[in-house]
């Protein structure tokens, strides 16, 4: 967050709201290891909502990459109000089932 925030971007970095993560493995990090990090802004898209950011982190050890982590941050428009409409009761039935974790011993 420090690269980022002495980057020259127009967001507050404290009012982004995070909205996805994905990470992928390269090779196994050694977290004992000295580390190389590289942060960029991959692709900033403008629409109702607000900006939208593509934050991309790679971690790299011995001058190979280890690891990615792409997030997703939205600059909120404060001028923007989402439709009142409530979603579909269908669409979210796979959310309501219950859910039980089995522990064998």
């Amino acid at each position: 967050m420090q690269c980022l925030a002495q980057s020259n971007i127009t967001s507050n970095l404290m009012g982004l709201i995070h909205l996805n993560s994905d990470f992928n493995i390269a090779t196994p990090h050694n977290w004992l290891l000295p580390t190389d990090i590289e942060v960029s802004i991959k692709d900033v898209t403008k629409d109702e909502k607000g900006l939208n950011y593509l934050v991309v982190t790679k971690l790299f050890q011995n001058g190979e990459i280890t690891i990615i982590n792409s997030n997703r941050m939205l600059d909120k428009d404060p001028s923007y109000r989402p439709s009142r409409s409530a979603p579909e009761k269908s669409k979210l039935s796979h959310l309501a089932k219950p859910w039980r974790r089995r522990y064998c011993h």
